[in-house]
């Protein structure tokens, strides 16, 4: 169970979801596994029009806020069903996996105007190299890249980003207790722009195998000149349940 809020001050906008996914796990041999998921949920996006400057609310270049927005059927917020699927290739021994997920199969109706914009079907793909860990698994280097696409197939969006970087993890204790830290480089593309390097993200991450907290900043290196220039992200996830019959799982 995944719940994420995504929250801007300006116009109290707002982008959450709240999403269940399963998974399957088979052994391949040797180590090497295939997972397979769904993932179904909700999708809420909002935001507080009285917080924001519209056109309509510009006479002769001076803004009044008394003025009608003109956004006759602006709603304040929705809630969509979404659908996604994955597939994962993994070998957790030699710390390598690969793939690759879908989401927003079903193209939810995503607009605060009542018309007809749907999400297309994004997509993910992701992997992990790990070229260098001590044979207890108590130390490792790992690589990780993830490369997004916000629709494919479809003109409604032609975004994109990646993030690739590089993980020391460290175990702390014989209680399971791991201590991370990552340094990530996002880039990006437009249909007007090949390639931009906009981002520069640290990341420091504890876990002791049942609960895992995840905190990066984003340094943004594109748009220097904003107030404040990067944005914090405070990640928790709890693992629950008996793990007597637990053979593998994807770290």
């Amino acid at each position: 169970l995944g719940i994420q809020h995504d929250y801007s001050p300006l116009g109290g906008l707002y982008n959450s979801k709240a999403m269940l996914t399963s998974a399957y796990n088979q052994h391949l041999g040797k180590d090497n596994f295939i997972a397979a998921g769904l993932s179904t949920g909700l999708l809420g996006f909002g935001l507080q029009a009285g917080r924001l400057r519209f056109d309509a609310q510009y006479q002769q270049g001076n803004y009044d806020p008394s003025r009608n927005n003109g956004e006759e059927n602006l709603v304040s917020s929705i809630i969509r069903y979404s659908l996604g699927a994955g597939l994962l290739v993994y070998n957790n021994d030699r710390g390598w996996s690969i793939g690759m997920s879908w989401k927003h199969l079903n193209k939810p109706n995503y607009s605060l105007l009542g018309e007809d914009n749907r999400l297309g079907i994004g997509m993910i793909a992701h992997a992990t190299y790990t070229p260098w860990q001590t044979r207890s698994h108590s130390r490792l280097w790992q690589l990780r890249a993830l490369y997004l696409r916000q629709a494919v197939p479809g003109s409604n969006s032609l975004q994109w980003q990646a993030l690739a970087g590089n993980f020391f993890q460290l175990a702390i204790g014989d209680s399971g207790g791991r201590l991370g830290a990552g340094l990530y480089i996002r880039t990006g593309g437009t249909p007007d722009k090949l390639l931009v390097i906009n981002t520069l993200v640290p990341a420091l991450q504890l876990s002791n195998g049942r609960y895992t907290g995840t905190l990066t900043y984003d340094i943004d290196l594109a748009r220097t000149r904003a107030i404040l220039p990067g944005g914090l992200e405070l990640q928790l996830a709890a693992s629950f349940g008996g793990t007597d019959r637990c053979v593998v799982c994807a770290k």
